[in-house]
């Protein structure tokens, strides 16, 4: 195991371009720190890339869960764990090969959020097909959000997405491009709609949430905590598209 580091933060995709100097392999797997892996994922994404042919990448299927205990019961995936994104690098493997190709992560993404949708688009674009693998299953261990602090942090990663939407969304001008970065009419209705109307924010929403957890309203948690990041999601894109619009970005 190698561990490198940074004077500051720069950011997944810079980061992840380091390790990929360092990487001598010939295939490459993605997991990120809170993910755990159980016997037989690295097993499985190998034998994809054996079994399917050389132009291909490969999505595996991602689990959240609220604690370490969780993922060791190896649930498996619901409604909720469905991703339609392009590559998700809590779980994916992609042949060196074709990373060198496309010339790995766009450093330009300083933030959370995109980087590794990019990738995936760009590597369909260079003829890869993307194969979505339930057999690697992964756990993604994110605990329950209890105090502000904890909020925060979330809220502050999603201002980071949608700073950086906008140079995805550059990037790659086509319509589902803009449904990936839920950029439409549809998907700001329904994150009010999931906010009961607006009635739920994030002055509130830990209150809800809690009430929630204590009526074991599992679902409703989801939808309404969805909902709320979603908002603050969408605050920070018209931000970021008002500050270019302006020729003032605050995209660093």
């Amino acid at each position: 195991m190698h561990v490198i580091e940074f004077g500051t933060r720069q950011g997944p995709a810079v980061a992840r371009n380091a390790a990929l100097e360092r990487a001598s392999a010939d295939l490459i797997v993605f997991v990120d720190s809170d993910v755990i892996v159980p016997r037989g994922f690295f097993e499985a994404h190998m034998a994809a890339h054996r079994e399917q042919g050389p132009m291909i990448y490969v999505n595996g299927a991602l689990v959240w869960v609220a604690t370490l205990e969780e993922a060791l019961s190896m649930p498996r995936p619901t409604v909720w764990d469905f991703s339609g994104r392009s590559l998700g690098t809590a779980n994916a493997s992609v042949l060196r090969e074709h990373l060198d190709a496309v010339g790995g992560f766009d450093p330009a993404f300083r933030g959370m959020g995109w980087e590794d949708s990019d990738l995936g688009r760009r590597l369909q674009k260079f003829g890869l097909r993307r194969v979505q693998l339930q057999e690697a299953l992964a756990y993604h261990v994110e605990p329950a959000i209890t105090t502000p602090e904890q909020l925060e942090v979330r809220l502050a990663k999603e201002r980071e997405r949608g700073m950086y939407a906008l140079h995805y969304m550059a990037k790659h001008p086509e319509f589902r491009t803009r449904l990936s970065a839920q950029d439409t009419a549809f998907h700001r209705f329904l994150s009010w709609a999931m906010r009961m109307g607006g009635i739920i924010n994030e002055d509130n929403l830990l209150v809800w949430l809690e009430r929630a957890r204590r009526r074991g309203w599992a679902s409703l948690e989801k939808i309404w905590f969805e909902g709320v990041i979603t908002k603050v999601y969408f605050e920070s894109l018209n931000r970021a598209r008002a500050e270019k619009s302006s020729g003032t970005s605050g995209v660093r």
